[in-house]
């Protein structure tokens, strides 16, 4: 199975250790992926030298400059990096504060490869499975991007909401399933959330 991580790069000092993790995960496994850096070159820390040492055979170094004003957590970005690749795999937004979670390849056994969305649960994030149910109500605060998979073809069919880019994990999740989506949820911890936190430079 394919997968693609995107990571939308604010901290490129984090980035050897999310970089680092998905080499991990996938170091021995017939499992391929493709690791996208969407650069926010508005971003008064842009440096473009700073990525070149990560431009790899698995990895696409991608500067974005025409988000709009509103859209600080650059969601246009991702929908067009989105509609710029191919349609097989599963997306994965991995923040640059986040790294893979070594369990995240098991996923694949609660997968028949027909889910549009395949959800597990996070450490450190309090996803409500229980009287809150992801699967009715509002989904924002309730899912993050950590959460969940989504397969290619699907994402690039509904893309992301971009009118409140803050919450658009939860808002992209009630979108899923507005259109009836197959979502599957495995009940199982295979991600982290925020796992490199705050570190400071």
């Amino acid at each position: 199975m394919h997968f693609v991580f995107l990571t939308r790069c604010y901290t490129p000092y984090k980035l050897d250790a999310v970089k680092e993790s998905i080499k991990l995960v996938f170091s021995n496994t017939e499992h391929t992926y493709l690791h996208c850096i969407i650069v926010d070159v508005k971003n008064s820390e842009c440096n473009p030298n700073a990525y070149v040492k990560f431009d790899d055979e698995n990895t696409r170094i991608i500067f974005k400059s025409n988000k709009p004003e509103n859209d600080k957590y650059n969601i246009t970005g991702l929908n067009e990096v989105i509609k710029e690749l191919g349609k097989d795999g599963y997306v994965y937004v991995l923040d640059d504060d986040n790294t893979l979670h070594p369990d995240f390849l098991k996923v694949v056994d609660y997968m028949t490869g027909n889910e549009d969305c395949v959800v597990f649960k996070c450490v450190n994030y309090d996803l409500e499975w229980g009287n809150k149910n992801i699967l009715s109500g509002t989904s924002v605060g309730k899912i993050d991007w950590a959460c969940y998979i989504t397969k290619l073809s699907t994402m690039k069919k509904l893309e992301i909401p971009t009118e409140k880019s803050i919450s658009a994990d939860g808002l992209f999740f009630e979108r899923l399933r507005n259109n009836n989506c197959n979502i599957k949820l495995t009940g199982k911890t295979f991600a982290y959330y925020n796992h490199l936190g705050v570190q400071k430079k």
